[in-house]
């Protein structure tokens, strides 16, 4: 698995489901970036795991496939969440969840965080 290329992120930090999501570009050289350059930090990958940090010190790690990646972040702060990506290009199918679901009616928010986890 290469992860090198452009992938969607989608975070939730805390445990409601509340995601958010950005392009994440991993380059060659073990640095990534979103928002146009801005956030930067550095990745290393092991067979399927990968580790990202960003310069606040905020972790993402997890597992990885082609085209697929998902796992748990810590922030500098104590924050903590999970989060899945999908390279750019899959297909990905999923069934629309029923808006009138109980879980889905009493969502609360968490605070708003960035990937990096640092306040918007």
């Amino acid at each position: 698995m290469n992860p090198v290329g452009l992938w969607t992120l989608h975070f939730d930090w805390g445990p409601k489901g509340n995601y958010s999501w950005t392009p994440l570009y991993f380059n060659f050289d073990g640095t990534f970036a979103y928002l146009a350059g801005a956030n930067e930090g550095t990745w290393a990958q092991v067979d399927d795991s990968i580790i990202w940090r960003f310069k606040n010190n905020s972790v993402y790690s997890g597992t990885c496939t082609r085209n697929f990646m998902s796992g748990l972040m810590l922030s500098f702060e104590g924050e903590k969440g999970h989060w899945y990506a999908v390279k750019k290009g899959t297909k990905v199918f999923a069934q629309k969840e029923n808006e009138k679901l109980p879980y889905l009616i009493e969502k609360e928010s968490n605070s708003k965080l960035d990937p990096a986890g640092q306040r918007m």
